[in-house]
């Protein structure tokens, strides 16, 4: 990628729900060597709240309801793509084919077989970055500056919850095309991070239940609780929830020198 900051990137935003909406178009707007020149989502409305939000940029960037035709006819350095995780691998075969380079929420895949056919896309690992933003949040960079001074760590826990009316709605709410609930959804984040801080465990334990919904069965999990246990004797542990109480995002971790950082 060009990354010569005298020369303009010209960038598309494919998918326009919240995540878009609130944080990658103004993330976009805010570069000056970043020209949005084009936006695309399937659903019309959406295309009109983005007119309606940005009305200076109405005739500025251009909206598509195909991606195909966006890449066909604009001119597309960068990509940002924030769809549902069952529409993913056409979009990425798309770009990786026209080699634009791009950014794509997490998850990378529903499964392992997605995940296959995604690492078969040409050049796959040259386009595609993977969005997961807790490695450039000041106070989770600070702990892991810190982590290195203060002693070994030998405990973790961790808490994640949001207060999600009715998770088993939408398609975050199904299983077969999110791939999963609040694990591959709000967990990713968070494993992530513990991977970047203490790197892979050698044992994993998972709980999760769909029970928030009385009398729905079957969609993605609204609760979870998952247990790390490392080489080096460090264990923790994650609770995850869409449903239990209101949003809380807490970490903490023990060390020998009994030190407890709270974040």
């Amino acid at each position: 990628m060009n990354t010569n900051r005298h020369s303009t990137l010209n960038a598309c935003v494919i998918g326009l729900g919240s995540q878009s909406m609130n944080d990658h178009v103004p993330s976009l707007l805010r570069r000056d060597y970043v020209s949005l020149v084009a936006v695309c989502d399937i659903n019309e409305q959406r295309i009109n709240e983005f007119c309606i939000k940005y009305p200076q940029l109405r005739n500025k960037v251009k909206a598509y309801t195909s991606c195909s035709e966006l890449l066909k006819n604009e001119k597309i350095d960068i990509a940002i793509v924030a769809v549902p995780h069952n529409k993913y691998l056409p979009i990425m075969k798309e770009l990786c084919k026209r080699g634009v380079y791009f950014m794509k929420e997490k998850p990378l895949a529903r499964n392992g077989t997605e995940m296959k056919k995604m690492l078969r896309l040409p050049n796959i690992r040259k386009y595609c970055f993977v969005c997961a933003q807790r490695r450039y949040s000041s106070l989770y960079k600070r702990a892991y500056d810190l982590k290195e001074k203060i002693g070994v760590p030998y405990l973790f826990s961790v808490i994640y919850t949001l207060k999600v009316a009715n998770p088993n709605e939408g398609w975050r709410g199904n299983l077969t095309k999110a791939g999963g609930g609040c694990i591959i959804d709000m967990g990713y984040h968070i494993i992530d991070q513990l991977l970047w801080w203490f790197g892979e465990p050698k044992k994993i334990f998972v709980s999760k239940s769909s029970l928030a919904v009385p009398g729905v069965k079957g969609y993605a999990e609204d609760t979870s609780i998952i247990s790390f246990k490392y080489n080096n004797g460090l264990q923790g542990s994650i609770l995850l929830s869409r449903s239990a109480g209101e949003k809380r995002e807490e970490c903490s971790y023990s060390q020998s020198k009994n030190v407890n950082l709270l974040i």
